[in-house]
């Protein structure tokens, strides 16, 4: 009869999935045989592109992955990359001088190379300053990744220059204005130039000259005595 022919047929053809199957089986049996019995305790190795540490890992034991999925991220830590910020009018000058000196709070006193690695293109319009990048060989592994630093790069010979703490300067009127002690109880406000700043100093260009005696604290004040006519 028609359906015997037709079910004779199937069962023919679900022995040959049946038999593929099985060969298919077989193969993949005898790679995972062969790739257990080169690692020692049936393990599977992954080997890193690169030497480094192991700072993430994103899987669970037994789960199944696809090929796209980043399963650990890895850092090399003799490389380190220190990025800084530093103003358009002192390019050139970096351009020059090509290297820094970097130093963090954990080892004070202790300071690191860095190579100019990258100057930035783009001019922050707020604080008009270059994203700068520096390349600092970190052989020893004491600079970890996020910490901060501060960086300090020559730019030529060493002058001698005024300086004030950045608290002793102010906003009066749009300007930048220091308050003087000329005597007990008297103080005067002075607008300022500023130049360039490092850490919690500023370089005071003029409007200020030596050993005079400035406000650092207080200046809130004095503010609002010459903003009120005072």
């Amino acid at each position: 009869a028609i359906d015997k022919v037709v079910a004779q047929k199937d069962l023919i053809e679900a022995e040959i999935r049946l038999r593929t199957a099985e060969k298919v089986q077989q193969l993949y049996s005898k790679t995972i045989a062969k790739s257990i019995s080169a690692h020692s305790g049936g393990r599977y190795y992954i080997t890193s592109p690169i030497d480094g540490v192991i700072t993430e890992a994103d899987l669970t034991i037994g789960e199944q992955v696809e090929g796209d999925k980043m399963l650990f991220k890895v850092i090399d830590l003799e490389t380190l990359w220190v990025e800084a910020q530093v103003y358009e009018t002192d390019l050139a000058s970096i351009e020059k001088s090509k290297e820094a000196r970097i130093s963090t709070q954990a080892y004070e006193g202790e300071f690191f190379t860095g190579r100019l690695f990258t100057l930035g293109n783009v001019v922050d319009e707020i604080t008009r300053t270059v994203r700068v990048i520096f390349e600092v060989k970190n052989t020893d592994y004491k600079l970890r990744v996020g910490m901060f630093a501060d960086v300090s790069i020559e730019f030529g010979a060493p002058e001698d220059v005024l300086v004030v703490p950045r608290s002793a300067v102010t906003s009066v009127g749009g300007k930048n204005v220091i308050f003087v002690h000329i005597d007990p109880e008297y103080f005067i406000g002075r607008e300022v130039r500023l130049g360039d700043q490092n850490g919690d100093f500023v370089e005071i260009k003029s409007g200020l000259e030596i050993d005079e005696r400035v406000v650092t604290t207080g200046n809130y004040q004095l503010k609002s005595i010459v903003q009120a006519g005072g």
